[in-house]
């Protein structure tokens, strides 16, 4: 069991802030292009083109994380493993892993450690601007464009594993 996991996003509220001191207190399970920029333990990749690029650029110490439909075609890296299968079944649409994204992939990797704590950074729900649409700080990837996290697909992952109680959670602005 690991004490403390940090997964940690490419939303637009992560500019800025410092990861490195997490590493020394957490376990740290990162998404998609973060491995350009800091040595991981552990990436994420729900893109096929962005687990390729992972492969070729890690090293073998980082265990790299996809769906099931890419993790064949990258099972002569040793490194390169399939996500957990979902703690539940539902059926609803954020309950198919088919509809998940990297973030929902990397905190279901994060509750696989069974962590007393998860902390989520840069996985933002909503963004900054007038439109509240998240941004990416790595939107020159064609894989990374796509930000929008959606709030009913990432709280199953973590709620179901009853790590949190997440009735009590509300956004900055009380919108939800």
């Amino acid at each position: 069991m690991t004490k403390f996991v940090s997964v940690i996003g490419n939303g637009e509220s992560r500019r800025g802030f410092d990861i490195t001191p997490l590493k020394s207190a957490t376990t740290m399970v990162g998404c998609n292009a973060l491995f350009r920029d800091h040595n991981l333990e552990y990436v994420v990749c729900a893109d096929r083109h962005m687990c390729q690029e992972a492969a070729n650029t890690v090293g073998k110490n980082t265990t790299i994380y996809t769906r099931d439909k890419w993790y064949k075609q990258f099972a002569f890296w040793p490194n390169v493993k399939c996500v957990p299968d979902l703690p539940y079944q539902g059926d609803k649409r954020q309950d198919d892993p088919f509809h998940w994204g990297t973030g929902q992939f990397a905190a279901l990797v994060g509750t696989s450690f069974k962590p007393k704590a998860i902390f989520l950074v840069g996985m933002d729900l909503y963004g900054f601007g007038s439109e509240r649409i998240p941004e990416n700080v790595n939107t020159s990837t064609r894989a990374q464009q796509d930000t929008r996290i959606s709030r009913d697909l990432l709280i199953p992952v973590i709620g179901y594993t009853s790590l949190t109680n997440f009735s009590n959670i509300q956004s900055a602005d009380g919108s939800w």
